[in-house]
């Protein structure tokens, strides 16, 4: 969910929070020579077996793609095409807001199930699962967004734990009378402009309250369908997990939200304000029994949208962060990465200072893919759960590498992120090979995926920002 951060002071410290902390592996043009570089496989040495895959979110208020998708199958199409698993949409930004009225007195609403109906039974269709946000923060200083006729606590800035619990237990209750299956559910949309203020310190009180919040909701959630899980993605601010694995309970998976601006990261790690997935599990599992999932449920190249988004998000430059990304999820323990947004208009869009086309990996103006796409395609359809991660390396920087067998299919991932031509040379594959590829030499403005041929032994030169994945049986 994006905020306006007009004020700079603020802007800066949310840069703080969400940019990647790594500036060497920046995309930035080079001018050296060719540069022949090393790349190495070990088939036989499994380093990891794969539980991640891929997801996009769907907005209607910023943008059309929660309405395309619902009534384009076109769209629908993409995105089953692409394997996509995971489908995050806000309760209050849908297009088909279920709650209609609510009546704090007897904490009861009148609803409307039809559109969301619908939509669920349309992201099931393409084969993934959705993820339901309950509540809403827009920024520091905003009171939630509810819905109409909810009251908020003036003593706390929240509404109140058992009329917010009640309307959350609804949907569990709908979906489980209709036999429908919604596992995931977030509580509160970035939470932490309520507890944690623009210079990094933590309100203790609001803290407390909202951990009083969740525990009321997850009760009542679990108290219709034990099944569900239940998370929020404040789970990795430090100041919150360590009070909440204490006093909290209920939490089903780690949620968190990242987003750059302009350069890329390999890695999670640890700072002064977030746990990484993996040190979340830890301080999470002194207290409490179980290995909770983590999912990215908000990423792209740059938050800022407010003057325009950054223009690079539909390019190469932006399927190269995209791909990093994914390898870092799978890298460091994140089940589904949510990229924000399945569509933009480029039309529309293009008209802001920025000169960039929105957040979305799809034009909605003609349905056709932007780069970002491709290259989720490539890795989604090629990358399954319980693949088994083998070893791979590079000898230089310029490229990232990821190689995974699926099958009888050894597949090798080369992500170059360099603007300069590099010369690859195999060390660990041989024979005939099969490769998809996306690269700067057909136009972003009418992009699409290349395939062919070619041997090991054979000459392999990448023009630039390249995501190529190599292919053959093991």
């Amino acid at each position: 969910m994006k905020v306006d951060c007009r004020n700079v002071s603020i802007r800066a410290l949310v840069v703080l929070l969400i940019v990647f902390s790594v500036s060497s592996l920046a995309l930035v043009d080079s001018a050296k020579a060719l540069t022949q570089i090393d790349v190495t496989v070990d088939s036989g040495k499994i380093i990891d077996t794969n539980d991640f895959a891929l997801g996009f979110s769907l907005d209607h208020v910023m943008n059309s793609d929660e309405r395309d998708f619902l009534y384009a199958s076109t769209v629908r199409q993409l995105a089953a095409n692409a394997s996509f698993k995971l489908v995050r949409f806000v309760d209050f930004r849908s297009g088909f807001t279920p709650c209609t009225r609510w009546y704090e007195s007897s904490k009861t609403g009148s609803f409307d199930w039809t559109g969301v109906d619908d939509l669920v039974k349309k992201i099931s269709a393409i084969g993934a699962e959705p993820l339901v946000v309950l509540g809403c923060f827009t920024g520091y200083g905003t009171k939630p967004i509810l819905p109409s006729g909810m009251a908020v606590n003036p003593s706390t800035g929240l509404p109140y734990a058992e009329s917010f619990a009640a309307y959350c237990a609804e949907w569990v209750r709908h979906f489980k009378s209709k036999g429908m299956q919604v596992r995931f559910y977030e509580i509160m949309n970035e939470a932490w402009y309520y507890f944690w203020n623009s210079w990094g310190n933590t309100n203790i009180a609001r803290r407390n309250s909202l951990v009083t919040l969740l525990n009321t909701v997850f009760d009542r959630m679990h108290g219709i369908d034990s099944r569900v899980l239940l998370g929020t993605d404040s789970s990795l601010f430090r100041s919150f997990l360590d009070y909440y694995a204490i006093y909290g309970r209920g939490l089903g998976f780690f949620s968190f939200h990242k987003y750059d601006s302009g350069s890329t990261l390999d890695s999670f790690v640890t700072d002064s304000y977030r746990y990484s997935p993996d040190q979340a599990r830890q301080v999470w599992s002194k207290a409490h029994a179980g290995y909770l999932p983590a999912i990215l449920s908000e990423t792209n190249l740059s938050w800022i949208y407010q003057s325009g988004t950054d223009p690079r998000t539909q390019k190469m430059a932006g399927a190269i962060w995209t791909a990093l990304m994914i390898k870092a999820c799978i890298a460091y323990g994140v089940q589904y990465s949510v990229y924000y947004r399945l569509l933009s208009s480029k039309q529309a869009e293009s008209r802001k200072s920025t000169g960039g086309y929105g957040f979305g990996m799809v034009n909605s103006d003609n349905d056709q893919p932007w780069y970002p796409y491709y290259a989720q395609k490539m890795i989604g359809n090629n990358l399954r759960i319980g693949d088994r991660i083998v070893s791979s390396s590079s000898s230089g920087s310029q490229i990232s590498t990821l190689a995974w067998i699926d099958g009888s299919k050894l597949n090798l991932l080369l992500i170059c992120k360099t603007s300069s031509q590099v010369s690859i040379h195999l060390n660990g594959v041989s024979g005939q090979l099969n490769y998809l590829k996306i690269d700067n030499t057909i136009s972003w403005l009418s992009p699409k995926m290349q395939s062919g041929m070619m041997t090991s032994t054979s000459g392999l030169t990448l023009n630039g920002y390249t995501v190529m994945l190599l292919q053959r049986t093991v």
